[in-house]
């Protein structure tokens, strides 16, 4: 028989002198909670749980050697406390078979609890509010999962209204990039055009550059503040046109970046080439990148840099993980809706671990990470074709309620990657949509 928590909560006041059922209380929630709260992954809850199994020790160290149903907390409580909350994340399937022995376990405590009779001994008060602490953590878990579904659904609303941005561009995800990353670009005025729309590009995605017409401003003196941009550079973009090539101060920040690079080994060098021409003699070798095809100079440019290709988002990338990120609210709302205590229907926990798989390889990071939560666990056999084998998950710890404290990680998780597609759509500059899709609005 599984105690169900919700239901013990609304009939545990006022105390009986019988301690049997809040000791069967306690039993089931030092048996469960402190996996559940790692497996949902939040650190302040963790803490919480952690108070809560210190309580538990000293609950235990004062009746054990008097009360054998105490004494029977014995191993959950090691479970819990050297396998769980002391040892840092542990991957499910360790969560999985802590779960398994400590249900062993509660079957023991429930035999000596039948028979037990120095029960009389235990101070009730203090296994109340032991037992209480149990049911405000259960609850806080309950609470968090709908505020995570709540942040969540709001971030995804607000990148729906951000993504207009990208309907005739992509980004790059900044977390590749270098903080270090400082881009000058020298270039002739009338190549002014090509030299704005390179460093939107650049600065999208957080690396910081220098263009004269924006980094001088009147009363500075020019050949201090190009020094002062040559010294903070780690690449150097020569902006190389029929305009460019003979201009004394192009030549100039070119001469000085080819004596700074001598002296300190940086900046990096890049030719950035129009009108066909080739690198200036001076490099030697170095490859220059062609611009006279804009969005193939920038895949070179990219390259050249180091960002990886991987890590280019689309309007269409983002669609799809906002379909992906939403399924994954309605489903973890559904398990969290549900008989806490039913086992997760197959199709819902497939569903999840779909979303996991996605979530885990997009290319654009949030803090964190995402940790697997929904894991196949064992090999089945189908009753109705029994010559197929299949994966399949542990059902008995995948109740309803524990799928939903692991989507609520995986939300997390979704989230973080939710505030990191914003803050890159935050630095783009919007541009209205064209009239045949917007209807001339």
């Amino acid at each position: 028989m599984r105690i169900n928590l919700i239901h013990v909560r609304h009939n545990m006041t006022p105390m009986s002198s019988d301690c049997r059922q809040p000791l069967a209380v306690l039993a089931e929630q030092l048996a469960a909670l402190p996996i559940e709260v790692h497996l949902a992954d939040d650190p302040p809850l963790i803490e919480r749980c952690s108070s809560f199994l210190t309580n538990a020790l000293q609950f235990w160290h004062e009746h054990r050697g008097k009360i054998p149903s105490v004494d029977a907390l014995t191993t959950i409580l090691s479970h819990d406390y050297h396998h769980v909350m002391k040892t840092g994340s542990r991957d499910v399937r360790h969560l999985i078979n802590i779960y398994g022995a400590n249900q062993t376990e509660i079957k023991k405590v429930r035999e000596i609890l039948a028979t037990d009779s120095s029960l009389d001994k235990v101070e009730v008060r203090s296994l109340g509010q032991l037992s209480g602490e149990g049911i405000e953590l259960d609850r806080q878990l309950s609470s968090e999962i709908d505020s995570t579904i709540a942040k969540v659904e709001n971030d995804l609303d607000a990148l729906q209204k951000a993504s207009i941005k990208l309907w005739n561009k992509s980004s790059v995800d900044a977390s590749v990039i270098p903080k270090s990353f400082f881009f000058f670009i020298s270039h002739a005025t009338d190549n002014k055009d090509v030299v704005v729309e390179i460093t939107k590009e650049l600065e999208a995605i957080g690396i910081a550059t220098w263009r004269d017409d924006k980094d001088i401003l009147g009363g500075d003196s020019i050949p201090s503040e190009i020094e002062k941009g040559l010294e903070k550079a780690t690449h150097f973009g020569l902006l190389y046109t029929n305009a460019s090539k003979d201009r004394a101060w192009v030549k100039t920040e070119f001469e000085n970046a080819l004596m700074l690079r001598a002296r300190t080994g940086r900046p990096k060098i890049i030719p950035l080439l129009l009108d066909g021409l080739r690198p200036p003699t001076i490099l030697g070798n170095i490859r220059g990148v062609p611009f006279d095809n804009f969005k193939q100079g920038m895949e070179q440019l990219w390259r050249s840099l180091g960002v990886p290709a991987g890590s280019r988002i689309s309007l269409d990338v983002l669609f799809k993980f906002q379909q992906k990120a939403r399924l994954a609210v309605k489903k973890v709302k559904w398990c969290h809706q549900s008989d806490r205590n039913l086992e997760v229907d197959e199709e819902e926990f497939d569903a999840l671990e779909d979303i996991e798989t996605y979530t885990i390889g997009f290319p654009i990071r949030g803090a964190g990470g995402t940790r697997r939560r929904f894991e196949w666990t064992v090999v089945s056999w189908p009753t109705e074709r029994p010559e197929e084998l299949r994966p399949s998950f542990e059902c008995d710890f995948y109740t309803y309620r524990r799928a939903a404290i692991a989507g609520s990680s995986l939300l997390r998780s979704i989230g973080g990657i939710v505030e990191r597609l914003l803050e890159i759509l935050d630095k783009i500059d919007g541009v209205p949509l064209p009239r045949e899709i917007s209807g001339g609005a």
